[in-house]
């Protein structure tokens, strides 16, 4: 009776050990879960053009937590260096691996004939800037800020800058986000900062000259 007495404890003692132990392994995953991991990455030290060609002075090396992460970041300097950016980034910004490219005259093999590449500037409130894709088919509806009855011989370059107009044919080549604030106040939320569009070679032009004369909205089609 003594004899299994003890085994009985002894087996209560190893199932009790067991359970401890376990809770311990539970507690230190979750703990570690819970640890704000940092990662250094790279941002740019100040304002870069397209077809910049990058080197060790534009860029700056920061710690941030690895959950705000933006998708194709770069952690090793070496492997942008030398090359040339596609789109411009401004100080404080990540940049982006696809962002960059081995060719200074990348526009040749992007561009299709009788189109041209353009940037566009999103504004923060326009929130289908976070439902918009790579590849992805759009409108554009320009808005002037002053629309001008036209009076005497305008030109028809006036009417079209002061006038509403949709814009057709458009074709989304990138989005490229950018920290909504400084790396400074070390927060990263990232916002989509502006498009590269593909657009008709007259089009195109409109909304070069019509940047600083009106807004442009983004309508996503269905495609």
């Amino acid at each position: 009776m003594k004899l299994l007495r003890n085994k009985f404890f002894y087996v209560i003692a190893i199932l009790a050990l067991t359970i401890v132990l376990m809770a311990a392994k539970l507690y230190i995953e979750k703990a570690a879960s819970n640890v704000d991991v940092q990662k250094s990455i790279f941002v740019v030290a100040k304002n870069l053009e397209t077809k910049h060609q990058i080197t060790s002075e534009d860029l700056k090396q920061i710690q941030i937590s690895q959950l705000s992460l933006p998708d194709g970041y770069v952690d090793s300097a070496e492997d942008i260096i030398g090359k040339f950016l596609i789109n411009p980034v401004s100080k404080g910004s990540f940049i982006i691996k696809n962002n960059v490219t081995d060719e200074k005259f990348f526009e040749k093999d992007q561009i299709a004939e009788g189109y041209s590449m353009i940037s566009l500037a999103l504004n923060i409130d326009q929130a289908v800037g976070w439902k918009i894709n790579k590849d992805q088919s759009v409108k554009l509806v320009y808005s002037p800020f002053q629309q001008i009855t036209t009076i005497g011989n305008a030109s028809s370059e006036q009417d079209e800058l002061t006038s509403i107009r949709v814009i057709e044919d458009i074709t989304i080549v990138d989005v490229i986000n950018e920290a909504l604030i400084s790396y400074d106040d070390k927060e990263f939320a990232g916002v989509p900062k502006y498009v590269v569009i593909m657009a008709k070679n007259k089009d195109a032009e409109f909304i070069s000259l019509a940047k600083e004369k009106g807004r442009f909205e983004i309508i996503v089609n269905k495609n």
